[in-house]
């Protein structure tokens, strides 16, 4: 068989797969082949079974990508099929482990910390105070500490912008209204040596507002 010919062929057996000869070139009509007639297998299996075969060590992506573009899909939906029975079926109201759980009296999950352990979430250092989950800010908990409860209308800043280091010498208290005054001043983002007279100003801003809102409105009556 000449070249030509190969070259023919293999452009006539791509177009059964409706595969143009332009497309796919990185593969051969018998490799393009195995996938379309496997298509069926998980990918995990079908890319082993196309090792094997070819001698090659393509990756799942690969076969996985080369499946998606020509649309080959294996058939499974997700869903189950119309006249399945599921395990339960009949077992309705059953409890099988009686209401009280999974676990057996005693048993400790190994995920389970204990009372004083730390984690980090969304930035902050949280501490657990109670099980069988109960955890809070560590930087609230070591000011409560010290001071006593937080005010409603106050909350904690943590004076290097740093919310994972909640260090008593590293918070201070202030009114929700000097906070959003920080922010606007970009408190957080500013260099350390000047965020004390930030801090100041931004208190004073606070004020200032507080004061002009309070004679406006004495004014106006």
């Amino acid at each position: 068989m000449t070249e030509s010919h190969e070259k023919w062929l293999e452009t006539k057996l791509r177009e059964e797969l409706g595969i143009p000869a332009n497309r796919e070139k990185t593969y051969t009509y018998q490799q393009l082949l195995f996938v379309s007639n496997n298509r069926h297998l998980p990918r995990a299996e079908l890319t082993s079974q196309y090792n094997q075969t070819f001698g090659t060590n393509v990756p799942v992506t690969q076969l996985q990508s080369l499946c998606n573009r020509r649309n080959w899909q294996t058939g499974r939906t997700g869903h189950m099929e119309k006249g399945h029975a599921t395990w339960n079926k009949g077992m309705k109201g059953l409890k099988l482990n009686n209401g009280k759980g999974c676990f057996q009296p005693g048993h400790t999950p190994h995920t389970h910390r204990p009372i004083g352990s730390t984690r980090m979430r969304s930035g902050y250092q949280l501490t657990k105070v109670a099980e069988p989950g109960t955890w809070k800010p560590t930087h609230r908990l070591i000011w409560e500490q010290a001071h006593g409860k937080i005010p409603k209308s106050h909350t904690l800043k943590f004076l290097d912008g740093n919310k994972a280091n909640p260090t008593l010498s590293n918070l201070t208290l202030v009114s929700r209204a000097e906070l959003a005054q920080l922010n606007r001043n970009h408190y957080n983002t500013m260099p350390n040596d000047l965020k004390p007279t930030i801090l100041l100003i931004s208190k004073l801003e606070t004020k200032y507002h507080q004061h002009s809102t309070t004679y406006r409105t004495d004014k106006s009556k």
